[in-house]
């Protein structure tokens, strides 16, 4: 029996391109185990009310030679900006739906933050984290 339950599932948008991101600039979503590293609320309107910052590239991704970094779960644009439905290689979520990922993380996951883990399938825009709560 699985040890994770699906609790919530939302709509992305990923990267323009398929496939694994290989190096940055490459237009591609990392595919992999990423520990949440920060959470960002300051920033420029075009990425919505806040930004998650994931782990990449992990050690695995560095061992197969992958660059690049600054990959975000971040929202829509605050002033109602139209945008493309991929991103430079982000996840994007609309932003009503990044506020409530926000909320559960700080009421579960605020203590232990770097320490847990968001699996990302992005063939099948599947989120899998730790504590039983699966994003889609």
């Amino acid at each position: 029996k699985s040890q994770f339950e699906i609790v919530q599932t939302f709509d992305i948008f990923v990267g323009e391109k398929n496939g694994q991101k290989q190096k940055k600039g490459d237009l591609r979503t990392p595919t992999g185990t990423y520990q949440l590293t920060k959470q960002l609320y300051k920033l420029d309107q075009f990425y919505g009310p806040l930004a998650i910052v994931l782990s990449y590239p992990n050690d695995w991704d560095q061992s197969q030679n992958r660059t690049g970094g600054g990959i975000w779960i971040h929202g829509r644009p605050l002033n109602g900006q139209k945008r493309n439905n991929y991103t430079k290689g982000c996840l994007a979520l609309d932003n009503q739906d990044l506020k409530k990922l926000d909320q559960y993380i700080n009421q579960v996951w605020r203590p232990w933050f770097s320490n847990h883990i968001l699996t990302m399938d992005t063939i099948t825009a599947n989120f899998l984290a730790q504590f039983n709560i699966d994003f889609k």
